[in-house]
């Protein structure tokens, strides 16, 4: 079963039920339950006994309606005047049929009678807190760095023959990671002192799976490389400081073969620029480190007459809730930010490497590290900034030769498709969206993905693909998202 009111907050649409079957991507269905007094607090008042029935929106499809009452989000519950009320108000003549219930009593009601409910298939998309996706991003990146390490000790734990890896800890480690996904830490809408508390976490739990790790590594190997993912890999590694090519089997934990390759990356002086390249694509730039090129397969990625990676800044002063929220009206106040100067560090053979340096004014300098390794089919984007910023957002922005009505995104177990246009206003709402670690947009023969390493909000506006890196909210923590950050995408 599902319950929820939040989609009652909606600031543009309605949604049209109360009570629906959810069908998912994978064509399962659950029973799900908005209660129409759009609330989760009830102090049992007429006006909300009345709502619940009034603005119920499936009616004749079933009559039974649930109405949250208590003092909600921590508050301590229902009241004695509450149930009193309740007492009061149960059976009296014109007014609705009222019982104390469960959960699954309720259900199972629905379940019976509700044979004629309406169903609704894919994303139940809120048309709030849509900020939530990128407040708080060194949390965010620490969440994602743990629920990657949590299935690298779990495979660790499953191929340990000799069992070293405790259970007890790894036990541990997930009620440190499950702990810090409720709300409000994971979205970032705490205070100060949240966020204190769950840096500790993290850090006893970045902690225990080095204890975890050193344990399962031979005693005397120096270098020990990690595949939990069922294909094997060759990619580019540093040992020693010095990159090295790898290969290594699917699901495998252990000493790294040294492999070869005949594809090697180049740094090439253009007249009006540098290119770098590899076999598989090539990415040039200019001489401030503009991003005017990126081919694949000889198809050119980045839309005709501009460039790719820029970054922007936006105003980010929302209506209500200063964390939770990102507004449509951000889009208006928009500033580019040029890069000034671009360096290379590192021409080849496995990897190439430059350095952009992107002035944002008094929000801080942006060190962009760009990198294209042997064997790989993506640009790899690193940004180091110093945050000093207030009430601002930066998001960086790729225009992509693509055309398509929908742009994918990776959720839980699967992807979703939203719309890059704006024909109805369901389609305008979603002009901030969450993703997992990807998104991409598509023709039938060529597609081009933004891959995060750590950030969940996106946008997608006809051809262009965005992805949102910082805020700089100041309530309810003001000193959110402020100093040093790592950045990666590609």
């Amino acid at each position: 079963y599902f319950l929820s009111q939040k989609l009652s907050w909606n600031l543009t649409n309605t949604f049209p039920h109360h009570t629906f079957y959810w069908k998912g991507i994978d064509q399962s269905k659950v029973l799900a339950h908005f209660p129409p007094g759009d609330t989760y607090e009830s102090a049992l008042k007429m006006k909300d006994i009345v709502k619940t029935v009034s603005n119920n929106k499936d009616k004749g499809r079933t009559h039974d309606q649930m109405l949250l009452f208590g003092h909600g989000d921590g508050g301590g519950g229902p009241t004695p005047d509450m149930l009193e009320r309740l007492n009061r108000v149960s059976g009296i003549r014109g007014l609705p049929k009222i019982k104390r219930s469960t959960p699954n009593q309720f259900f199972s009601a629905i379940e019976k009678s509700g044979t004629m409910l309406c169903e609704w298939w894919g994303e139940l998309y809120f048309e709030l807190h849509r900020g939530t996706y990128t407040s708080h991003s060194k949390l965010k990146e620490l969440n994602r760095r743990c629920e990657f390490l949590m299935r690298e000790i779990e495979f660790l734990s499953a191929h340990d023959p000799n069992d070293t890896i405790s259970r007890e800890t790894i036990e541990e480690m997930w009620k440190i990671v499950l702990f810090n996904q409720f709300h409000d830490i994971l979205p970032g809408s705490s205070i100060q002192k949240v966020f204190d508390d769950a840096m500790v976490d993290y850090k006893r739990f970045l902690e225990l799976w080095r204890v975890q790790y050193d344990k399962y590594c031979v005693e005397g190997q120096d270098n020990c490389v990690i595949n939990p993912y069922n294909w094997s890999r060759k990619e580019v590694v540093s040992i020693e400081e010095k990159s090295t090519l790898v290969s290594v089997p699917a699901l495998y934990a252990g000493p790294p073969t040294i492999a070869t390759t005949k594809d090697k990356c180049s740094v090439v002086e253009l007249k009006d620029g540098i290119r770098i390249s590899n076999n598989q694509i090539w990415a040039d730039f200019t001489h401030r480190g503009e991003l005017r090129s990126l081919v694949h397969k000889a198809r050119e990625c980045i839309a005709s007459g501009t460039h790719a990676n820029k970054y922007v800044i936006f105003d980010d002063i929302p209506l209500y809730w200063d964390a939770w929220d990102v507004m449509e009206y951000h889009r208006e106040a928009r500033q580019e930010f040029s890069p000034q100067s671009l360096q290379v560090l590192e021409e080849g053979p496995l990897r190439s490497q430059l350095l952009i340096i992107v002035p944002l004014g008094s929000h801080g300098d942006l060190k962009v590290f760009v990198s294209l390794e042997a064997e790989s089919p993506f640009l790899a984007f690193k940004c180091q900034v110093d945050w000093k910023a207030a009430h601002k957002f930066l998001k960086v922005e790729f225009p992509l030769s693509i055309s398509a009505t929908d742009a994918v995104y990776e959720i839980q177990c699967g992807y979703v498709k939203r719309p890059t246009h704006t024909n109805t206003s369901w389609d305008t709402a979603k002009f901030e969206v969450s993703g997992h670690h990807w998104a991409h947009l598509s023709e039938p023969d060529f597609g081009v993905g933004l891959i995060s390493k750590s950030k969940y909000g996106y946008s997608a506006l006809h051809n262009q693909l965005t992805l949102s890196l910082l805020r700089s909210t100041k309530a309810p923590d003001q000193t959110a998202d402020i100093g040093e950050h790592t950045i990666e995408y590609a």
